[in-house]
This record gives C-alpha cells, structure tokens and sequence, in this order.
C-alpha cells in the first residue's frame, strides 16, 4: 500500500492521483508561499515552475500583475488537469501555460524565462 501511495505522490493517475493532487496542494502551501516571497517578483516576469502539480502556486503567482507569463511543467497527465481547471481564466487569457514533460528533457527549447523555480520535486 505505501508503494502506491508513493507513487501517487510522485506522479499521480487517474481518479486518485486527482485526490493526492489536491491533497498536495494543502500539504505544501507554506513551502509555496515561502517560495513566491523569495522569487523577488519584478515587472514582466517569465516564469517556468518545474513540476507544478495542481497550478497553487501559478495561481498565487498570476494574481501578481508583475507577472506577465508562468509556465508549468509536470510529469502527470491527470495532475495537469486539475492545474488547467484551477487556472482555466489565466489559461484564457495567455498568461498561463501547461506542458507535460520531465525535466530531464524540458519540451520548451525557444522559451526564455526570467525566473525558475520548483516545490517538492526532489
């Protein structure tokens, strides 16, 4: 049972990885709001948060109007969906972007950002 949670938390699927996704979200919320004050945040800010799970900290992150553009990247399918829900206006709009990949291989070869950052993904 332990596996399966922990594979959840790594990369959640299906129906219950939207739970853990949600649950990580709660878990989190201080490491992502310590994170957000340390980014510093200046006037046209590029974004790319590596393994963005629900889209929290996007959020947070895009009610700052310093922020032109965050882009998320994660290794879940189903994760990104609740993200896309959480940000569907942002998304609307054309300051928030999702793309599935890993990080070993970032599918965004001719985008340049101004800041990086990434919570729990070590």
């Amino acid at each position: 049972m332990q596996k399966r949670i922990d594979l959840q938390y790594q990369s959640p699927k299906g129906m219950l990885g939207l739970y853990f996704g949600e649950k990580m979200v709660l878990q989190h919320r201080p490491e992502t709001i310590w994170t957000i004050d340390f980014l510093d945040l200046k006037k046209d800010e590029m974004i790319l948060e590596l393994g963005c799970g629900a889209g929290y900290a996007m959020k947070l992150l895009l009610i700052n109007p310093t922020v032109k553009q965050v882009v998320g990247l994660d290794l879940s399918k189903s994760i990104l969906r609740s993200a896309k829900i959480r940000n569907i206006r942002n998304i609307s709009k054309g300051i928030a972007k999702f793309v599935q990949g890993n990080v070993s291989n970032i599918p965004l070869e001719n985008e340049r950002f101004t800041k990086v950052f990434s919570i729990h993904i070590l």
